[in-house]
């Protein structure tokens, strides 16, 4: 068969967990997709794509965040500073909850801190999973505008009614990493780079949600 040129192709855009390859490929050539509730016929051309553009990550999307941080008892109180978070997410995909127990103990210029958090999210596909994402990390303040540390995280998905082989995306991930805080008073920066502890040899594949190296950067502005 002569290879098509752009022109003559067929385009397919795909977005969030339909970017995971056999999911996309039960709208190819039909079955039911990982946590859908019905079948797909497939299309007349049921073929794999000839070429796959790397997907663009954009925002998680449109909707509203609501906030709550209560902190029960003032920072060197107790033996560990306790602190309870609460969110409730709304977007055009779910609703998501979310809940934090925040651990810190301070020891001079060293910080360590924890967040055992756990989310529970409602698609509106009829989908229901649970969500675990804990971290941990430890910093020394270098300076008053300087901090230093390394950070550690865990993402994990538990997808309600599920069996057999977990997908790679499901997790669970480990990432670890240096990180660095400067603080210039009204504006701050933070970042850190984390590598996977988990699955070290994987080659990266189309679809993977989390590559061996993950970067984040902040910049705040304070008023």
């Amino acid at each position: 068969m002569a290879e098509r040129s752009d022109a003559q192709a067929v385009w397919y855009v795909a977005y969030a967990s339909n970017l995971a390859r056999d999911r996309f490929r039960s709208y190819l050539a039909g079955g039911r997709p990982l946590g859908g509730l019905r079948e797909n016929c497939g299309c007349r051309d049921r073929l794999d794509p000839a070429r796959v553009v790397s997907p663009l990550t954009l925002v998680q999307g449109n909707g509203i965040k609501q906030r709550l941080r209560w902190r029960l008892a003032d920072p060197g109180a107790w033996p560990i500073d306790v602190a309870l978070y609460g969110e409730v997410a709304e977007n055009e995909r779910e609703i998501e909850l979310e809940a934090k127990i925040i651990l810190q103990r301070r020891f001079g210029r060293l910080r360590l801190i924890t967040n055992l958090w756990a989310e529970r999210e409602f698609y509106f596909d009829g989908r229901r999973e649970w969500v675990l994402n804990p971290t941990a990390g430890a910093t020394i303040e270098i300076s008053e505008r300087i901090h230093i540390g390394v950070e550690g995280w865990m993402r994990s998905e538990y997808l309600d009614g599920f069996s057999g082989p977990r997908p790679f995306n499901m997790g669970p991930h480990v990432y670890v990493g240096p990180a660095l805080l400067v603080n210039f008073g009204a504006v701050w920066w933070t970042t850190a780079g984390y590598w996977r502890a988990d699955d070290p040899g994987r080659t990266t594949q189309v679809g993977d949600a989390y590559g061996p190296v993950w970067v984040r950067s902040v910049v705040g502005v304070g008023f």
